[in-house]
């Protein structure tokens, strides 16, 4: 990835993705594509194939766990989380909650 790249995906995010850090990684919210894309932050290079969360749609805002393992991801057109295992990058549950979520958090105890 070369830095118009990652401005450019900086400018995305400004827009219309929310940004969260679990370092040394950045997942980062793709609405227009049901993907999650993690960056690497230190080496400012995208990790592998953006995460999908389809069948899942618009993801629009992430929080990842006090321990950095699980990544829980609103999805705000389809009333659903998306749970991501940080490690694998592989989407381990979709929870439904309910109309239009547009935001998560954590304790920090993780609860």
């Amino acid at each position: 990835m070369n830095i118009r790249h990652l401005q450019s995906l900086t400018a995305a995010c400004l827009l219309s993705a929310q940004v969260v850090f679990a370092t040394p990684f950045a997942f980062v919210c793709n609405s227009s594509t049901n993907t999650i894309t993690v960056v690497d932050v230190a080496t400012r290079d995208l990790l592998g194939t953006p995460i999908s969360v389809s069948p899942a749609v618009d993801p629009l805002a992430i929080a990842i766990t006090p321990d950095s393992t699980k990544a829980y991801v609103c999805n705000n057109g389809s009333d659903t989380i998306s749970v991501i295992d940080t490690a694998s990058g592989i989407v381990t549950a979709t929870i439904t909650v309910g109309v239009l979520p547009e935001s998560v958090a954590f304790t920090p105890d993780g609860s």
